[in-house]
């Protein structure tokens, strides 16, 4: 967005993961999860960090994991960037990408 002729970000996410493969499965060790500008202030998912410790990867960990989120994240509307709801439809499917991603580049760097 382009208010006044400055780019603003509406949404933007970054994670961290420590993994350990165990045969098939991906265990995540640890996990590092950040957003902004969805609330006032960037902050970290740490709720969501803490759900994510020691679990096996899956779909099913991967949605528990945005309820979380979604539960912990103080969204607000901005009159220069976008509503709430645009925000909050949108945070699950930044988690996913971002850390499959992480997890991706974890595991090959190993």
């Amino acid at each position: 967005m382009r208010p006044q002729g400055i780019a603003l970000p509406i949404l933007g996410m970054a994670a961290k993961l420590k993994v350990k493969r165990q045969k098939a499965k991906i265990e995540i060790e640890d996990a590092k999860i950040s957003a902004g500008p969805v609330a006032p202030v960037l902050f970290r998912a740490t709720q969501t960090e803490e759900y994510l410790r020691g679990k096996a990867w899956s779909d099913d960990v991967l949605a528990q994991a945005t309820q979380v989120l979604l539960a912990e994240t103080g969204s607000r509307t901005s009159a220069h960037r976008a509503t709430k709801e645009y925000r909050l439809d949108l945070l699950p499917t930044m988690l996913r990408d971002v850390l499959t991603r992480a997890a991706n580049q974890a595991k090959d760097a190993k």
